[in-house]
């Protein structure tokens, strides 16, 4: 090498400048020697190293973070994929490839971060990252996959194990309808209210862990024993809860009866008519209450039971009154309505019309009064539709409920 200057600074001393540029890593280290000009000399060997000092990456080549649609805006930090150790920060960049759209990188450390696109498909992005120290630069090739939706639908109970890098899903938890109300005389039975209906967007969970899975059951719909006893009907039942971890939604209330009121549950059971009993109320924040039936002798209608959207609606002097609206949700993939309350059996004259049954499985009353109410929907958890008159006939069952993941 030349030096760019050489002084003499005492008499067995010198102090010399060399351009960095100069040196090549792989002649080092180097040896100074000082040649007078009566050919005696001075060495020291091996005195200067042309050090790299490259920067260190954290995780090994072609190391890949999954990235499921429920996490796509969570961000990768630097440690998890492209961090380094002794890179100069500022100086971390993506020099070939590109990262998934939606996503950038931080130059202080190589964090990612950003909301990835939604994928219809698993995708994997391949890139590579440059950082460097003051001596020298490093790169490193990383991938990331965005996983498409992938949902579960769940009808029956049982654990669910949570991917490994899971930490966030979508959940909707249906509990089952309550069974419709059923009386004799001139009293007539009310609808089921509609299991009750909760859906939790980026629910937190831990990755690996186990996630306790329970499906309501539909309750069983009230029978009229058809001795022509007033108040002798078996009772029938609500709806069974439908559970996800730590989330609970609560069955619904079986329609009201001759003394029996529509019980509460995650939406309530309607008024049986000419009864006088009150409906079921509602669960907060999982569905409404029952109706009022409409109370005048053999012209009396049973009301409809609640949805998860709205109240069940009261019976009037020719019409049961319908169930409650449910409530619409796309997290199978389509749109799909759920929790509709049963409708409210027609009078005993057999005039007018029963209560049609909630959008979401509610079930619709009796239209006749030689017949049973008709059963909420399976996997949506509708009430039962309600009955009544003087023979031996049951409010429908209530629907099953369900419970649906989506990451």
């Amino acid at each position: 090498l030349s030096t760019l200057t050489l002084t003499r600074t005492s008499a067995n001393q010198f102090t010399c400048t060399l351009a960095y540029s100069s040196f090549d890593v792989a002649n080092s280290p180097y040896t100074i020697q000082i040649l007078n000009g009566s050919g005696l000399a001075g060495t020291l060997a091996d005195a200067i190293t042309a050090d790299t000092d490259s920067p260190t990456f954290t995780n090994a080549a072609n190391t890949t973070i999954s990235l499921f649609n429920s996490n796509r805006g969570a961000g990768i930090s630097a440690a998890a994929l492209c961090g380094a150790s002794g890179a100069t920060s500022g100086t971390f960049s993506v020099s070939a490839g590109s990262l998934p759209s939606g996503l950038s990188m931080s130059a202080t450390d190589g964090a990612i971060t950003g909301t990835a696109n939604a994928v219809g498909s698993d995708t994997t992005s391949t890139f590579t990252v440059s950082c460097s120290s003051p001596e020298a630069t490093a790169t490193r090739q990383f991938k990331i996959t965005i996983k498409a939706p992938q949902v579960t639908t769940f009808s029956s109970s049982t654990t669910y194990a949570v991917p490994s890098g899971l930490t966030a899903l979508d959940v909707l938890v249906v509990a089952g309808g309550g069974g419709g109300g059923s009386a004799q005389g001139f009293e007539v039975g009310g609808g089921g209210g509609a299991g009750g209906y909760i859906y939790t967007p980026g629910h937190p969970v831990s990755p690996g862990s186990n996630q306790t899975v329970t499906v309501g059951s539909g309750g069983t719909g009230r029978t009229n024993k058809g001795n022509g006893t007033e108040g002798s009907e078996w009772p029938g039942g609500n709806g069974g809860n439908s559970v996800f971890g730590t989330i609970t939604a609560t069955g619904g209330g079986v329609g009201g009866g001759q003394y029996w009121q529509g019980s509460p549950g995650g939406s309530g059971g309607g008024e049986a008519g000419n009864a006088n009993d009150g409906a079921g109320s509602g669960t907060g924040g999982q569905g409404n209450p029952g109706g009022q039936a409409y109370n005048s002798a053999a012209n009396s209608t049973g009301a409809g039971g609640g949805g998860a959207s709205g109240a069940g609606s009261n019976g009037t002097s020719n019409q049961g009154g319908p169930g409650g609206s449910g409530t619409s949700n796309s997290i199978s993939g389509s749109s799909v309505t759920y929790a509709g309350g049963g409708g409210g059996s027609k009078n005993i004259n057999n005039t007018g019309s029963a209560g049609s049954g909630g959008p979401g499985g509610g079930g619709s009353g009796t239209s006749s009064t030689s017949s049973n109410g008709n059963a909420g929907t399976d996997g949506r958890g509708g009430g039962g539709g309600g009955s009544g008159g003087p023979s031996s006939y049951k409010g429908g069952d209530g629907g099953n409920g369900v419970v649906i993941i989506s990451y």
